[in-house]
């Protein structure tokens, strides 16, 4: 093969390895916020919305 060859052959299998790493994260951060809409979120107002909203949340933390 020529260098002009494996040089372009180099590129492409980066691209490749860069494409399925940045899509590997995309749906790594989908179920990252799925996780918590579903698990973490109702916990938060269940147990703690209560307190931690409005104009005097509890501790200086907001949940708004």
């Amino acid at each position: 093969m020529s260098c002009r060859t494996e040089l372009m052959m180099m590129k492409q299998g980066l691209l490749l390895t860069l494409l399925s790493v940045v899509l590997s994260l995309s749906a790594a951060a989908g179920e990252g916020e799925d996780f918590f809409e579903k698990r973490v979120r109702p916990l938060l107002v269940e147990r703690c919305y209560k307190c931690h909203s409005g104009a005097k949340a509890g501790g200086g933390l907001s949940l708004e």
